[in-house]
């Protein structure tokens, strides 16, 4: 029904987050659970279609979450670093053979010059203070020649007005809220 669909959005948290890692360590325990549903299981589709043969290859998930994308490219040969700020989020990244999980900010990884052969960074670009800055260093760390494959949200009007209302009438309820990353996403 559409009321489960939109229930879905809908996050409750004992506190209000004051920036983006502080929300998603506050969302990690249900995070995984997100790609059960269409709406986040539709990257990975999305990702088989785009991804080259990638075995053997060292990728970076750069904004990892709990690893379901790094796992994913794991599964399909590549030695993955999964890179998250959110130390809840890590915690709750399940193991995985070939699947190294680092505490990094995206925008300053310390990794060597031309460390990977691809980078996927779904859904983090939104969240940053400068995304040009994160992708300056993904250019750094990326092999000459090698595929970076990144992910933000829509930015049509039909997408974000209805977004935006929802999350504007629904703010009144605090815990009760909807949509409530709006409060940290910042580009689109």
């Amino acid at each position: 029904s559409a009321n489960r669909y939109w229930k879905r959005f809908s996050v409750t948290t004992k506190l209000h987050a004051t920036n983006a890692v502080e929300y998603h360590d506050q969302v990690a325990g249900a995070w995984e659970a997100n790609y059960q549903h269409n709406t986040f299981h539709v990257r990975l589709h999305v990702l088989a279609s785009l991804l080259p043969e990638i075995q053997g290859q060292k990728w970076l998930e750069a904004g990892c979450g709990t690893g379901t994308i790094s796992r994913f490219l794991a599964e399909r040969g590549a030695h993955v670093t999964a890179v998250d700020a959110s130390q809840e989020m890590l915690r709750a990244a399940a193991p995985f053979t070939n699947v190294e999980y680092l505490d990094r900010d995206v925008q300053d990884t310390h990794f060597p010059n031309s460390s990977f052969d691809g980078i996927v960074c779904s859904s983090v670009l939104e969240y940053v203070e400068d995304p040009s800055k994160v992708l300056s260093e993904f250019k750094r760390i990326l092999n000459p020649g090698g595929l970076l494959m990144v992910s933000v949200p829509v930015s049509a009007w039909q997408v974000r007005i209805p977004l935006w209302s929802v999350y504007w009438l629904t703010r009144p309820f605090r815990h009760k809220r909807w949509f409530t990353y709006l409060d940290h996403s910042k580009h689109s």
